[in-house]
Formats: C-alpha cells, sequence, structure tokens
C-alpha cells in the first residue's frame, strides 16, 4: 500500500485571511523579505507524501523500507540549471530585471511578480533541450526508507529533500512517509507493551 502526492491545502468552513498578501499586493512585498527572495521561496519543490504498512513486529524493532516512486528530479543534462551547456542568464525584457512588474488599477499602483522570469529577473538565453529551461524532469525515485524501533500507527518519517525538485536549482521539497502498522493475529499494542487475549476454560 503506497502512493505519493503533493500536499494540499483547503478551507475548513471558516473564513481566513492573510493580510500580509492584501498588503504585499498594495505595497510590492516589502514586508521582510525581498521579491526574489520570495520567488526563490515558490520556486522550491512540492513535499510529497507516501504511505507504507508495517507489521507489528517490525514496528517494534525498526525497519528499512524500500519504496519508489515518480516526481520531478534535477535535470542531469544542466545539473538543473535550465541552460544549455554553458549557456548564460540575460535580463528580462518584460521587467527589465527587476522580477516585478507595476499596472495601474484605479488610483492604485499594484506590484505583481513577473511571469516571464518567476520573478528572478533574468531568463535562460538558449534553455536546456531536455528539461526545457525548468531545470527538472520527471523520473522515478527508488529510495530506503528508516523506519524508527517503537513507531507507532499513523505517525510519519520525514526525509529530508526528497520531495519534489525545485524549479531552476530552487531547494528541492521534502518526503513525508506515514505509516500504518498491521494488526497481529493474537496481539494488541499498548505503547511499549503487547496484550494478548486467551480465554481459559
Amino acid at each position: 500500500m503506497g502512493g505519493n502526492q503533493g500536499f494540499t491545502g483547503g478551507f475548513d468552513g471558516g473564513f481566513s485571511t492573510d493580510f500580509s498578501d492584501i498588503f504585499n499586493d498594495f505595497f510590492g512585498g516589502g514586508f521582510g523579505k525581498t521579491s526574489r527572495q520570495s520567488s526563490r521561496e515558490n520556486m522550491r519543490g512540492s513535499d510529497l507524501r507516501y504511505d507504507i504498512e508495517v507489521t507489528l513486529e517490525d514496528a517494534f524493532k525498526g525497519v528499512k523500507v524500500p519504496i519508489s516512486y515518480v516526481t520531478h528530479v534535477q535535470c542531469s543534462h544542466c545539473s538543473g540549471s535550465g541552460g544549455e551547456g554553458t549557456a548564460k542568464s540575460v535580463k528580462c525584457g518584460t521587467c527589465n530585471g527587476a522580477g516585478r512588474i507595476r499596472t495601474r488599477k484605479g488610483f492604485l499602483t499594484i506590484e505583481e511578480l513577473c511571469h516571464t522570469c518567476s520573478g528572478e529577473g533574468e531568463v535562460i538565453k538558449n534553455k536546456c533541450k531536455r528539461c526545457a529551461g525548468s531545470g527538472r524532469v520527471r523520473n522515478e525515485v527508488g529510495i530506503l526508507v528508516t523506519v524508527p524501533r517503537g513507531i507507532e500507527n499513523g505517525n510519519k518519517v520525514r526525509v529530508n529533500g526528497k520531495g519534489e525538485a525545485g524549479y531552476r536549482g530552487a531547494r528541492s521539497g521534502d518526503l513525508y512517509v506515514y505509516v500504518v502498522v498491521k494488526d497481529h493475529k493474537f496481539f494488541t499494542r499498548r505503547e511499549w507493551t503487547c496484550i494478548v487475549m486467551y480465554q481459559l476454560r
């Protein structure tokens, strides 16, 4: 039993507003982060989830579980740069290297992330033919997950950097492995204690 997917968020029926987003829209995102810092965070790879099952015995003693999944990995042809060979980046013509563009809406000036360069302020002149300039390609990944001894049903194991590769060399996401401890034929677990129910005649 297993599978991987990107983490997603959702509403729980209530209403929530991040006022920093509103101020960022109106005033250019100057709340402690530069536009390039924000763009690099947006280019980070997504976290992934994978579910596994282990026996009660393995949960007590710990076990290494091999898993495989398909996700974006760093392009080996360009080493994640997105450029072909020694291709260099040039200043983005859309935002003139600023990474953000300004548009007038009535009496307001709205500053937004440049969609041409994704806020980098630069574009690759000669894009990698294998990844089309993204710095990543889809491929199958195989790793060995260490499930620690004493793990309980529903616990998760975090594997740093094994999520989706980031865009053009940005930081990769993490992999979260959720553990399901299978029911035992005879024993019931209560923390570190195994209990067996036996009817005396």
